[in-house]
């Protein structure tokens, strides 16, 4: 009974930020899949894992290039949308974007660009940007923009900024200048960007006609990368199975292949509980 008594079965809740992650990840036979650099949709059920992967690559690095066998040691992880430390875009910053972008379908994919845009500045992934020279001075109305808003956090300012990005006419096509110089310095080192995205539903929902609009944007986003041959600017968008089942667009179709469904076998539950009972030192001297 002491050995019984002895035994810890936490919640299998990745967003719980309590809760030990090497306890609750669980490699499913999906996980090679996930490394494919090609798969940007990991779609699935709600605690099929999604925001469990999410965690693990952007939280414990090294645990997950363990598990991968460093597969993708190239990549260089960052939160496109999600927890994050910093804090992030809430439910209520999207409600008032979507006051400003609804006039114009095309705004929310400009949203995506500059949303990625400020992202990657600040994890330092455009330092060019700092100081501009020659060609690159061009690029002077973005350097403004983003040093016009506060390093970290989520304020007001970054709200405004975001929408400066998305409507502005003279800014968009910089925009997607600055992302091909950064496509281009990471092939020149031989690494990837990758940006994760997860919490979409949470910080969407009841909002179904803007969840729509906002969610097919980031989608068009993600192929205008592709369509510019930014290849070394990835992603992987963690979604839940209904809310991909509603959306609809065109080249919803081109996405079929690059798509990973999460799911559970009886297998990969015993494994996990087989993992987290024999985390009890009783257990194991007692074997």
């Amino acid at each position: 009974w002491q050995i019984l008594e002895s035994l810890h079965f936490p919640a299998a809740n990745a967003g719980d930020e309590q809760e030990k992650r090497g306890l609750l990840f669980q490699k499913t036979g999906s996980f090679q899949r996930f490394l494919d650099e090609s798969v940007y949709l990991i779609r699935g059920r709600k605690g099929t894992g999604k925001t469990a992967l999410y965690s693990l690559i952007l939280q414990a690095r090294s645990d997950f290039d363990r598990l991968s066998e460093n597969r993708l040691s190239h990549y260089r992880f960052m939160a496109g949308h999600g927890r994050q430390p910093a804090g992030r875009i809430t439910g209520d910053d999207f409600r008032i974007l979507g006051e400003y972008l609804t006039t114009n379908p095309e705004y929310w994919t400009s949203f995506w660009r500059g949303y990625w845009l400020l992202q990657a500045y600040r994890h330092g992934y455009a330092k060019f940007l700092i100081r501009l020279t020659g060609s690159l001075k061009k690029f002077q109305p973005i350097q403004k923009a983003l040093k016009a808003v506060p390093d970290q956090g989520w304020q007001t300012e970054h709200l405004n900024l975001l929408i400066q990005l998305a409507t502005d006419s003279t800014l968009i096509p910089l925009i997607t200048d600055v992302l091909g110089e950064i496509n281009q310095s990471q092939g020149d080192v031989g690494t990837v960007i990758c940006a994760l995205y997860d919490d979409l539903d949470e910080d969407l929902k009841g909002q179904n006609n803007l969840r729509q609009e906002a969610l097919i944007g980031l989608f068009q986003f993600v192929q205008f990368c592709e369509a510019r041959n930014f290849k070394n600017l990835r992603f992987k968008i963690f979604l839940r199975e209904d809310l991909w089942q509603q959306l609809n667009f065109d080249n919803k179709s081109h996405v079929r292949g690059r798509d990973l469904y999460l799911t559970w076998t009886r297998a990969d539950f015993l494994r996990l509980a087989y993992r987290q009972l024999t985390q009890s030192q009783q257990l194991k001297d007692w074997i």
